[in-house]
Order: C-alpha cells, then sequence, then structure tokens
C-alpha cells in the first residue's frame, strides 16, 4: 500500500523548491525527491494508477521526472498505458510528454 500522505508531502516540497529556488530545482532531488518517490509508487501499481489519477497538471508533470526510473522498476505495461492516458487527459505539454513515454517503453526487459 503506497503512503499517499507521504508522496504528496514529497511532490509539494520538490514543487516548492524547483518553483522558488534560484536554480530551480531541489539541492538533493536524488534523495530527496526521486528515489523515495519511486519506493511509494512501485509499491502497488493499481494504486499508483490510482493516485496519478488524482494528481493535479503540474503535480502529475513532475512525477514525470521519475518515470524512466518507476517503468525500469516494476516492468509494467499497465502503469505506463495509464500514464499514457492520464498525461493525455491533463493535456501535458506533448512533445516533452511523448518524449517521456518513449524512453520509458525502452526500459521493459521483455
Amino acid at each position: 500500500m503506497i503512503d499517499k500522505q507521504k508522496v504528496y508531502n514529497l511532490l509539494g516540497r520538490h514543487i516548492g523548491f524547483c518553483e522558488s529556488s534560484f536554480s530551480g530545482m531541489d539541492p538533493d532531488p536524488e534523495n530527496e525527491f526521486w528515489l523515495p518517490m519511486i519506493e511509494e509508487l512501485s509499491k502497488d501499481i493499481d494504486e499508483t494508477i490510482a493516485f496519478m489519477d488524482e494528481l493535479d497538471q503540474t503535480e502529475f508533470e513532475y512525477t514525470l521526472e521519475i518515470l524512466d526510473e518507476l517503468i525500469e522498476k516494476t516492468q509494467s505495461h499497465k502503469l505506463l498505458e495509464a500514464i499514457r492516458r492520464i498525461g493525455t487527459e491533463k493535456n501535458i505539454n506533448k512533445t516533452y510528454f511523448e518524449n517521456s513515454i518513449e524512453r520509458a517503453s525502452c526500459l521493459f526487459d521483455d
């Protein structure tokens, strides 16, 4: 079971750093955001899909930063297809979004 509150806290903190800091980046995004997010969102694919459906456009866009690692860890075609659907519904920047999906689709072992 994913800890939705933890994920929302991680997202909020990361978005706050990125949108308000001079450099536009979290001081240690890998350890402070990416790794804990991957850990939580890889626990249960169905819960992760439902959670991503709940996110607003900005929150969803920031989760795309970990898409490659999340797909590589879960090896879930179902998750990638759901992310494709959700991103389309949320009108994510088409070029950025399609590039993210294409990169992630190359990470399946099969």
